[in-house]
């Protein structure tokens, strides 16, 4: 199977966020390819801020740049961010579209989570969906009657919009359901980004909802971001994968927040 170049970079990117270094030598082994191609990756992915190259491999780029952003989540390519733990996005989309209903005004919030779940949202005529971002309006469109894409300042590495535009727009709807990503989660800050525009529109589109949905894979506890834009206060439910470790639903569930996790699909149906 041929492994695209995003592909394979999303992957060496989960690698070494479960070891902490990634060595040249292993993924020429495990993808099959060059020391020049794998090098190549490494340095896109440093250009990137994601990771730092060393002797003979690569680490996590841990310590802020520019200014503070978060190395390990800002501005990464949405190719990137849609391949790493794509099973997991696909796991929460599944859980995620049994909750639209007829009638529903929806807010699709631009992330790689919510893209998987309009990729599998069925037509619906009569559901009204509103998102600032340029991937999920383009992947609905022909399956709702009333979709809306916010316009505004275009972000290139999220192909979502920003910017003044972009919350007025937000700031004049009303929804009954947002479903929201974010770059990284904590049980005592809430839920984090790595970039400022678009923190303030997810706030906005916050104000604008009745129910606040969170959609994300359990590694989001372990990444780091610097910028707060919300408290669990302000959520009411939280979609995940059968990852999420239980005393971390136990202690979201005591806070008020719905959990709900997908099912493991290696688990064995019993006779």
């Amino acid at each position: 199977m041929v492994v695209l170049n995003f592909e394979r970079q999303a992957l060496i990117v989960e690698i070494a966020r479960e070891k902490q270094l990634v060595k040249v030598a292993e993924l020429m082994e495990k993808f099959g390819v060059s020391d020049m191609t794998i090098r190549r990756d490494l340095e896109a992915l440093q250009q990137q801020g994601i990771l730092k190259k060393v002797y003979g491999g690569a680490v996590l780029a841990t310590t802020p740049v520019q200014g503070g952003r978060d190395a390990q989540n800002e501005d990464v390519s949405l190719d990137i961010r849609a391949s790493a733990f794509a099973d997991r996005k696909r796991e929460i989309a599944r859980r995620a579209v049994e909750l639209i209903v007829p009638h529903d005004v929806i807010i699709l919030d631009a992330g790689t989570t919510t893209l998987e779940l309009a990729k599998i949202l069925p037509r619906h005529e009569d559901v009204v969906i509103v998102t600032n971002s340029i991937a999920i309006a383009h992947e609905l469109a022909g399956k709702t009657s009333s979709l809306l894409l916010a316009g505004g300042i275009v972000r290139e590495s999220t192909h979502s919009t920003v910017g003044p535009k972009t919350k007025e727009f937000m700031s004049d709807l009303r929804a009954n359901k947002l479903f929201l990503g974010a770059s990284s989660l904590s049980l005592k800050q809430g839920l984090l980004n790595s970039n400022l525009y678009e923190s303030e529109i997810k706030r906005t589109m916050m104000a604008s909802a009745d129910q606040v949905i969170v959609l994300a894979d359990s590694s989001k506890f372990n990444n780091a971001s610097y910028h707060v834009f919300a408290r669990w206060e302000n959520v009411d439910m939280l979609i995940s994968d059968h990852h999420l470790p239980l005393d971390v639903q136990q202690s979201l569930r005591e806070q008020g927040i719905e959990v709900i996790t997908g099912t493991d699909p290696d688990e064995s149906i019993s006779d």
